[in-house]
């Protein structure tokens, strides 16, 4: 049963019948992209990362994994993450440019090879130095530290900023 879905059925008849709907809270898979291309400092790689791990620790799903694809020019690494794996021990890799490409064509070719691996949504954590991608099955989010208000219409899905203190404020 799940408590955070109410039986919608019942509440319409009486308000105090708050009952468990009898799914379960589900989330598929969520592909993070994080841009470690030259670009990128230090400290919002770092910034980057406890982003992951903040995303992992309070998702309120316990079976949640998520897949970070390390890239800049070309896909560094890949590696899943779950509760499990709490406290994650992280290791920057590259420092080329910066292709968004790259972790697409990544997870289109995971999801060309199983459609089971569709992600529920793919967000990049990026300075957003590159070329916006073309749209995809899959929702975005873009996390940028940069912030250039003619990427809210160039970019698909949706934007957030993440100021990183004493670089880009």
């Amino acid at each position: 049963p799940d408590w955070a879905k109410p039986r919608q059925r019942l509440l319409q008849f009486n308000p105090k019948w708050y009952l468990p709907s009898m799914g379960g809270m589900e989330m598929g898979k969520i592909v993070i992209g994080l841009d470690a291309s030259g670009s990128c400092s230090m400290p919002e790689v770092k910034t980057f990362f406890k982003v992951v791990e903040d995303t992992v620790v309070h998702h309120p799903v316990d079976d949640l994994e998520i897949v970070v694809i390390q890239f800049d020019h070309d896909i560094l690494s890949v590696e899943s993450y779950t509760k499990a794996d709490l406290p994650f021990k992280w290791e920057r890799h590259g420092n080329g440019g910066t292709n968004f490409q790259a972790p697409i064509d990544y997870i289109n070719n995971m999801v060309e090879e199983d459609e089971n691996e569709m992600p529920a949504c793919c967000m990049f954590l990026t300075d957003m130095g590159c070329y916006p991608p073309e749209e995809q099955e899959y929702p975005f989010l873009w996390v940028a530290t940069e912030w250039n208000p003619a990427w809210l219409d160039q970019f698909p899905g949706e934007k957030v900023f993440l100021p990183v203190s004493g670089f880009n404020i």
